[in-house]
């Protein structure tokens, strides 16, 4: 995969508050940034159309939803493969246990907290559909 051209929109559902409540969203952002990909960081709040939107307006190859729920990212990523955005990557980051697939995608991932954000970044290097 050409990290380069990696986009990634990263969110914080749960926050309802602006950008910096989820630290781990923070250093996952700066992570995927170092490693030479695009970035969209959304900050808290919003709602499932709307990050469908993000992901079909910004070109997305993932999404990271930091807290968010197995449910919330199949939501966002069936309504953003409804506008035409169906190779899409989703992850949880500080969801459940890496090995709890019970509502993920097909596909998609939980990583739990703590994992270090180079684990992503390698995971999204062998999934993305730039690869």
């Amino acid at each position: 995969m050409d990290a380069e051209r990696l986009r990634v929109v990263v969110a914080e559902p749960g926050a309802g508050s602006p950008a910096g409540e989820a630290p781990e969203a923070i250093a996952l952002a700066r992570a995927l940034r170092d490693a030479g990909a695009e970035v969209v960081h959304t900050g808290g709040g919003g709602s499932a159309a709307q990050l469908a939107a993000t992901l079909v307006q910004e070109d997305a190859d993932a999404l990271g939803l930091a807290g968010g729920s197995p449910a919330l990212l199949a939501e966002v990523l069936g309504l953003a493969a409804g506008q035409g955005a169906d190779d899409v990557a989703g992850f949880l980051l500080g969801g459940p246990d890496e090995g709890t697939a019970d509502g993920l995608p097909d596909g998609a991932r939980a990583f739990p907290p703590a994992t270090p954000p180079a684990d992503v970044v390698a995971w999204l290097r062998t999934t993305s559909r730039s690869g």
